[in-house]
Formats: structure tokens, sequence, C-alpha cells
């Protein structure tokens, strides 16, 4: 647990996208886990200024205004954009198999956006596994591939499998649309 360098990269996520809600959560946590809990109050309120629905981000805040004592950190509920769908899954494979070397703008978008969604539904090996083929057909696409490096490294985070992560997040950093969640990516994994 690295919380000082996980602190630099939310500090830094936060600095890229100030409207990051996410970035002031996670720096809510560590300064909670700091017993700082003035400092946590703020940060959650920051994120709950950007996203007023921020549930978790709510629910800690009012933890701590109580004088709770948390014996660990909401763990942070990923939308359900769609539960698990076969379906979907089956759509990403046909458009993967139709032998075109490439894909339009179009389909490209379409198919992040699902990766997106996989991931959200927590279909973490989907995500790891399909987003190669993603990025080389994005590649003439900077944020395209950035995106698809994000989810990845994002499922491999997941999956504990950490340096792999690590690696997807550091070679995300170079878009400036996708550097706030490569950074708030790196943040997460030295906070683990």
């Amino acid at each position: 647990n690295r919380t000082d360098e996980a602190l630099a990269y939310y500090q830094k996520a936060k600095a890229v996208k100030p409207n990051y809600a996410r970035a002031y959560y996670n720096i809510g946590n560590i300064r909670q886990q700091q017993e700082k809990s003035d400092a946590a109050i703020a940060a959650y309120e920051k994120a709950l200024e950007i996203k007023p629905d921020y549930a978790d981000a709510l629910e800690l805040k009012q933890m701590l205004l109580r004088g709770d004592k948390a014996s660990g950190v909401v763990e942070e509920s990923p939308p359900q954009l769609y539960p698990k769908d076969d379906e979907k899954i089956v759509s990403f494979a046909s458009a993967q198999s139709t032998g075109s070397s490439q894909l339009s703008l179009g389909e490209v978008e379409s198919q992040l956006a699902e990766l997106e969604n996989l991931k959200h539904s927590q279909d973490y090996e989907v995500v790891r596994d399909r987003a190669d083929s993603v990025m080389e057909h994005a590649e003439a696409s900077m944020d395209q591939r950035a995106q698809a490096q994000v989810l990845k490294g994002e499922s491999l985070a997941c999956l504990n499998e950490v340096a792999a992560a690590e690696q997807m997040f550091e070679q995300a950093k170079v878009s400036s649309a996708w550097k706030h969640r490569a950074l708030a990516g790196l943040g997460a994994i030295k906070a683990a």
C-alpha cells in the first residue's frame, strides 16, 4: 500500500481533468485511510459537487460526519449499464470475425462502448481478451487506442494482473482524452 504515490496519481488525474469525480472520491478514500477526516469530507464534497448522485461518496461523507469509524472504504459499485448479456458478446465477436482488416470509425466507437459496458458488467476476462483486437483496428486514432488500453488496464487490475495493468495505463497516458483515467488507474494500483 503506497498511499503517497496513489495520492500523487489522483492529484495528477484531477489536474488533467478537474471535473473527474472519481479522482476526488479516491482522494477522499486515501485521506480517510490516513485518518484525515476533514480532508476526506472535503474531497467527497467535491466529488458530489461534480456528480451529485455519487452514492458511494455521499455514504462515506455522511459516515464521517456522524463520526463513524470506517472498517474500510466503501467499494465503489460500477454502474450497471446492462447486465451480462451473451447477445452483446456475440455481436462483438461477429464484428471481429467479418474478416475486414479495417473497421470504420463508427464500428470502432461502437466496440469501445461495448467494451466499456462489458467492463462495468464485470466481464473483465472478455474485456482483457478483446481489447487488443480493438487496439489493432484503432491504430489510426491515438485516443481510441488509449481508451482500449485504459479499459484493458482496468480489467487487468480487477483480475490482479497488476504489472500488465500498470503497463497499459503507462501507455494510455499519452492521450489527453484518457490521461485522467490512466493516472487514476495507476493510483488505484499504488493504493492497493
